[in-house]
């Protein structure tokens, strides 16, 4: 998390700016389940 956006960082590597966070998309709680049951890894 950026601490003055406190939007998602792409990564540790990640400044935080406006262009280097995630959208909201990318972190939609089906897409977690999802990805479990279609590999069967529950992490």
């Amino acid at each position: 998390m950026h601490s003055g956006t406190k939007l998602t960082k792409l990564g540790d590597w990640s400044s935080g700016d406006y262009d280097q966070v995630s959208r909201t998309s990318d972190w939609m709680p089906g897409h977690f389940k999802a990805s479990k049951k279609a590999t069967g890894d529950g992490t």
